[in-house]
């Protein structure tokens, strides 16, 4: 199945799936997201590729400019295959912000959050959630 937009599709075959935009695999039960590499995406682009994944699957941020701030409200790992990967935040608010346990963001630059010193404006922000995990970013 492919899509038209960047963003893949979740697979539980037990195949690889590779194409020019997107590709998915299963591995021992639990999907694998990986968004091709490109120069820029839209907003809500990132944002529906997290909603689209299942618990605990892994999403992989190919090299590229990521727009739009998010939420993670699953435990999933976001990592990024290469450090060119970034997150770009609409300059209001935080630009990631996690709502699950079990979360690990990893090697992503994250850039453009919001400067409000009393909603607390952040590049990262945890709220109800325990073991996230911040890493390399």
């Amino acid at each position: 199945m492919v899509s038209s937009n960047r963003i893949f599709r979740r697979s539980r075959l037990p195949r690889l799936l590779s194409g020019g935009l997107w590709s998915s695999a299963a591995l021992f039960g639990l999907s694998l997201f990986v968004i091709a590499p490109s120069a820029s995406y839209a907003a809500g682009e990132l944002q529906k590729a997290i909603d689209d994944a299942s618990e605990f699957a892994t999403v992989k941020l190919g090299p590229g400019l990521y727009e739009g701030n998010i939420v993670i409200r699953k435990p999933l790992p976001l990592v990024a295959t290469q450090p060119s990967a970034v997150i770009k935040g609409d300059g209001k608010g935080s630009v990631v912000t996690v709502e699950s346990s079990y979360v690990t963001i990893e090697g992503l630059e994250i850039i453009n959050s919001g400067g409000e010193h009393q909603t607390i404006d952040s590049g990262i922000a945890v709220k109800n959630g325990f073991n996230v995990k911040i890493k390399n970013n």
